[in-house]
């Protein structure tokens, strides 16, 4: 059975509120160095061991569920003006 959008969107918010108190953690040279790492990842070759580590990281820090839901209150605020309209 396939999970709908909104499913995999609060799986992902459950992943990263469990991840959130690690990265609350972290000092400022550990911030700096873990910004770095996400940004150069595409210079630097991954061992494989790692690179889902950084996947994990990447999906957590992304801004994936904000376009989710920034589409969403558009596509409900067109809906609500279209209905007003009419």
């Amino acid at each position: 059975m396939q999970r709908t959008e909104l499913e995999q969107h609060e799986d992902n918010k459950e992943s990263f509120k469990k991840l959130m108190p690690l990265l609350a953690g972290l000092n400022e040279f550990e911030q700096r160095s873990l910004i770095h790492l996400l940004k150069n990842r595409e210079r630097s070759k991954v061992t494989l061991g790692k690179e889902c580590e950084i996947q994990a990281i990447e999906d957590a820090c992304s801004n994936a569920a904000e376009v989710f839901l920034a589409k969403k209150s558009e596509e409900a605020n067109y809906e609500k003006k279209n209905r007003l309209l009419h």
